[in-house]
Parts: C-alpha cells; sequence; structure tokens
C-alpha cells in the first residue's frame, strides 16, 4: 500500500496483492491477502526516510510455478547496507520469515535474484509485507523549553542552508539543522524509553566544519560523538532517557573556532 520510489521486474511487472501473474498470493499451499509478487531479477525501492522501525514479510517461490520450478534469492539493503539474505528458495519450499530492524534507515531496498541458473519461473513473492511504524516523537515537532545556536536560526527538517539534511550522502527526511554553539532543551516529564538519532555534518559544507555532539539526561552526560568533520559519515546516537525529565542536545565546535560548524 505505501507509495515506492522505483520498481522493476525481470519479466511482466511487478504485482501489489496478486503473483507476477496476477493471480492471488499462495506459497506451497498457504495463502496470503497482502503481499508483492515480483519476477527475477526484480527490485523494488522505497523511501523511508527514517519513519519505520521494523519490515515483516514471508517470502518465497509462489504456487504460479510447480515444485521442481524456480530459484530465487530475496535480500533487502538499508542505505546500501545488506540487512538479510534468504537462503537460495524454490517451488518446493516453505515461506521463510523476515523480520529486518529499520530504525535510523532512510532508503530500503527489496532484491529478489535468480540463485545462479537463470531467471526462467523464478516468480518470488514478498507475502504479507508490512513496514512497523516509528513509535516515538520527532525531536523537530516537539516543544522545546529553550533553543540557542551560534550563527542565525535554528532550522526544522532543513539545514542552517535551508537545504534537504545530507550527510555523507545520505538523506534524512527528519531533524534539526543548528550551528554551533548550540543547545535544545526538551522537557520529556519521564515520558520517554529512549533516544535515537543520527548526527553528523551537513553536505552544505562539504568537508568543511569540526563538531562535538553532546546529549545530556538530567544534567548527566548521556552521549558524547567526538570530534566530527564533513568528511565523517553520520554515526548512532543512542541512549536510555526512562525517567528522564530533562534533555538537552548541544552542538560544541571541536576547539578550532565555529567556521562552518
Amino acid at each position: 500500500d505505501v507509495y515506492w520510489a522505483s520498481s522493476s521486474a525481470g519479466w511482466g511487472s511487478v504485482q501489489r496483492d496478486f503473483t507476477v501473474n496476477g493471480n492471488p498470493i499462495q506459497i506451497n499451499g498457504v495463502q496470503y491477502g497482502k503481499g508483492v509478487g515480483i519476477h527475477s531479477y526484480g527490485e523494488i525501492v522505497v523511501n523511508l526516510r527514517g519513519r519505520a522501525e521494523r519490515f515483516q514479510a514471508d517470502v518465497g517461490v509462489d504456487d504460479d510455478v510447480s515444485s521442481s520450478e524456480g530459484s530465487v534469492i530475496f535480500k533487502i539493503y538499508g542505505d546500501g547496507r545488506l540487512l538479510f539474505e534468504s537462503d537460495v528458495m524454490t517451488g518446493a519450499d516453505n515461506a521463510q520469515q523476515v523480520d529486518v530492524d529499520l530504525i535510523g534507515i532512510q532508503k530500503v531496498r527489496f532484491i529478489i535474484e535468480d540463485a545462479g541458473d537463470g531467471g526462467i519461473n523464478d516468480h518470488g513473492t514478498w507475502a504479507n509485507a508490512i513496514f512497523l511504524p516509528l513509535k516515538g516523537d520527532f525531536v523537530s515537532e516537539m516543544r522545546w523549553a529553550s533553543s540557542s545556536t551560534g550563527w542565525e536560526a535554528i532550522h526544522l527538517d532543513k539545514t542552517m542552508s535551508r537545504s534537504d539534511i545530507r550527510i555523507n550522502g545520505v538523506y534524512y527526511g527528519k531533524g534539526i539543522g543548528t550551528h554551533a554553539h548550540s543547545e535544545i532543551v526538551i522537557p520529556l516529564n519521564s515520558q520517554y524509553a529512549s533516544f535515537n538519532s543520527y548526527v553528523g555534518v551537513p553536505d552544505d559544507v562539504d568537508d568543511a566544519g569540526s563538531v562535538v555532539f553532546e546529549a545530556y539526561a538530567d544534567g548527566q552526560l548521556a552521549f558524547s560523538s567526538g570530534v566530527m568533520t564533513g568528511a565523517d559519515p553520520a554515526i548512532l546516537a543512542e541512549f536510555d532517557i526512562d525517567n528522564v525529565n530533562e534533555l538537552k542536545l548541544v552542538v560544541s565546535d571541536a576547539g578550532d573556532g565555529t567556521v562552518a560548524d
């Protein structure tokens, strides 16, 4: 039911809630009301923009082909990194369950490949495929107690240059653009269990800039990134905030001034 950035199939066309032949989805006798039918080599690209927590599905060769036909491999890539690879699957196999962590993933690619013996009858199905939504609130959508920045103004879901957020080529749909020295104070009132965010210097400044990201939970240091520059990939800030009343997010210069920070 979600929008795809792109899709392709090695034969026919990608089908929503049907097999690639247009029949109801069935894998080794088990019927499914939802899913995606595809043929190797096939690929579906979805822009998640960090809004999904997990992906779940049953994958297999659908019953459009006999038990002696078809041989495929299913793969999932998140932001270019392999997250899942199935065994070689044939028409004789039961469906294989997929359960993949997608926290922080911006773009996901679903791929079906032949198993090295050509693509004849390689009818694959992502059955009951579903994204589980991220549970929580984006900081850019919350009410803050206070905020400050060392230059201009903080921007929500944009960089300081009012551009889309990209760190080392990776796009992020949500976030906060700020400049050292910056502080954002957020009242939590013990309502949250954990904090997750990718941090880094955006591509607006190329390889320039040098900053340190820190987070304080009720005044105690909960996270420190170390020095980061425009040449570095984003890193994941992840820490417990159970029973925390106030969170302070800090961006400071790395001791060499604040130009392009």
